[in-house]
């Protein structure tokens, strides 16, 4: 394994943090994740374990981004747990962390020491802001309020007829935080790499803001040339096309699919799918992709009342033939039937509190040895362990 041998130190109750570590797991390392006297919050949280939704610390999202793991209690106000939390850091090659000079304050413990005190140590900090935010401006706040802060949920916060009485939305699950989790595991590979190469190891300050940020290039882009209007009032905003013309969403016999015929050329085939309607004739209705756009909620409707006597695997494969960019949109349920998922033995198992699995998603990336063989694909992967805090003989 990648990251076989070396030993990383958790101390976080965040999602991005706590999956950035559980990668780092995946790869090969000895992850040990310190928590708080009660456990994390989110061993509480659900999805529940089928059968177990009353009992303590059955929560799926834990043991999901905890995976492999073994994890201990501390307290952060006691001396002698401090000491053994210090003697893990000596030994460990990677610390993870969101919270820590919150949590150690009184124990004398900061990530600004860490340098000094444990110079083999990369050190990984996960923060909304950054460790060097100004407090008094930049408070703790959920991923909600965070993703329309930064403004990354514009992309989902779509224009709406009437702004006050519908509300914006953020992620529907945890996306961002995992993005920027797999951010964060990359930063401590890079950071092993300039240990492997001799060089002091560094101290990452990843913030969500920063991550997110960057990835509104072309919102930037299209502000800067006068191209977008910022607006969430539909009625307001000029240059509002919820992707018609270019892209539509249509009803299908058993779902939906997504389409793209963006150029003349793909529309022309989409046109031959929907076997030459009547009305593909009318220049004024769809004669380019100008006059598309704007007329993009009546051709929906039209294309709509073709697609939706068709199941959406037949209406894709039809586009796809005719080489038109085209797929039925999946549920949760469908994507752990999906073939290409499977064809990249995507899905890992990971073991119930009575001892069954569940397939849960993968690694987003797939690595291959020289031989040409997998690795890390289709696993079993073991919930993680809890274990007593024994300073006796705890190394």
């Amino acid at each position: 394994m990648l990251l076989e041998g070396l030993s990383v130190i958790e101390w976080s109750d965040d999602l991005a943090s706590q999956f950035a570590s559980r990668l780092l797991g995946d790869l090969g390392a000895q992850v040990l994740k310190f928590e708080p006297p009660g456990g994390s919050v989110i061993r509480k949280k659900g999805p529940m374990w089928p059968g177990q939704e009353n009992a303590p610390e059955a929560g799926i999202l834990f043991d999901f981004l905890n995976a492999g793991k073994i994890c201990r209690s501390i307290d952060p106000q006691s001396s002698t747990d401090v000491a053994i939390f210090e003697r893990a850091l000596a030994g460990a090659n990677v610390l993870v962390q969101s919270g820590l000079d919150a949590a150690f304050a009184s124990g004398g413990l900061s990530v600004s020491q860490l340098r000094d005190r444990f110079p083999q140590l990369v050190v990984v900090s996960i923060t909304p802001f950054g460790v060097d935010a100004d407090a008094g401006q930049y408070q703790p706040m959920s991923e909600f309020v965070l993703q329309h802060h930064v403004g990354v949920a514009h992309a989902m916060a779509r224009p709406v007829s009437n702004p006050e009485a519908q509300p914006p939305l953020a992620a529907a699950d945890h996306e961002g935080p995992l993005a920027v989790g797999v951010c964060g595991a990359l930063a401590a590979a890079w950071g092993l790499l300039v240990v492997q190469a001799g060089g002091k190891a560094p101290q990452i300050d990843l913030a969500s803001q920063d991550f997110y940020a960057q990835v509104l290039l072309d919102d930037f882009s299209q502000f800067a040339q006068g191209k977008t209007k910022f607006s969430r009032d539909r009625k307001d905003n000029p240059n509002v096309a919820p992707a018609g013309g270019i892209s539509w969403l249509l009803p299908a016999q058993d779902g939906f699919i997504m389409v793209s015929p963006r150029e003349e050329h793909q529309w022309q085939r989409w046109l031959v799918v929907l076997d030459h309607p009547a009305w593909a004739g009318e220049a004024a209705l769809c004669g380019s992709v100008a006059i598309r756009k704007q007329n993009w909620a009546k051709l929906r409707d039209l294309m709509g009342e073709w697609s939706r006597r068709l199941p959406a695997a037949e209406l894709a494969a039809r586009a796809q033939k005719q080489k038109v960019a085209c797929f039925p949109v999946s549920t949760p349920a469908e994507l752990l039937k999906n073939a290409q998922l499977h064809h990249r033995r995507f899905f890992d198992l990971l073991v119930s509190p009575g001892g069954g699995a569940v397939r849960i998603p993968g690694l987003p990336f797939q690595i291959v040895d020289s031989s040409g063989r997998q690795l890390l694909r289709e696993r079993v992967v073991q919930r993680p362990r809890t274990e007593a805090l024994e300073s006796s003989n705890y190394e």
